[in-house]
């Protein structure tokens, strides 16, 4: 049994509830009621992220996760309930729109958009020091330079929000630049 245990993993996606829109702080949280799981990771986030209305197409990282694994998108088994289904009024506008934004501006143009639209997590006087972000951060871009409170390193960040998601303190912020506070402003 233990053997098995080694060599065999499930992924799970708890979609009971989600959110939509400007998140992760500025969406909208929704009941989907789903619980997704699969032995491939890439295959899960392919099925998820058409039930929300993307086009795997337009998730260069993902096609080549699939790719990766040599998984076919249409070779893909879903339970025959859920071949038509998709989650219902789903925003997905937000992400959309900084991906189209991106897709027609110019390399240069492009470079200088990334440094001047940021988001970036703040570790605010709110913290208890628990330390969930730390150890919850999946590149430790997080860590304890001080005795007071842990410190986002900038570099290393990715972005994907989870000590701002986790923290039970609501300590972690997000500080957005001007440009990104006009921008997300008009795409709500």
């Amino acid at each position: 049994y233990l053997e098995l245990m080694d060599k065999v993993s499930y992924k799970i996606i708890d979609g009971i509830l989600g959110m939509d829109g400007a998140g992760p702080s500025g969406g909208r949280v929704r009941r989907f009621g789903l619980l997704m799981g699969s032995e491939s990771a890439p295959a899960l986030d392919c099925i998820a992220s058409r039930l929300m209305g993307f086009k795997l197409r337009s998730i260069p990282y993902l096609v080549q996760a699939l790719h990766d694994d040599g998984i076919l998108p249409s070779r893909i088994r879903i339970p025959t309930s859920f071949t038509d289904f998709s989650l219902p009024d789903v925003d997905i506008r937000t992400v959309l729109f900084s991906k189209e934004l991106l897709q027609y501006t110019p390399p240069i143009a492009r470079k200088v958009l990334r440094k001047v639209f940021t988001f970036n997590p703040l570790i605010s006087d709110r913290c208890k020091g628990c330390g969930l972000c730390v150890s919850s951060c999946p590149v430790q871009a997080i860590s304890w330079e001080s005795p007071a409170l842990p410190v986002v390193d900038r570099q290393v960040c990715i972005k994907c929000m989870c000590c701002h998601e986790l923290c039970p303190h609501k300590a972690v912020d997000i500080e957005y630049s001007p440009l990104a506070k006009l921008i997300l402003r008009g795409a709500k």
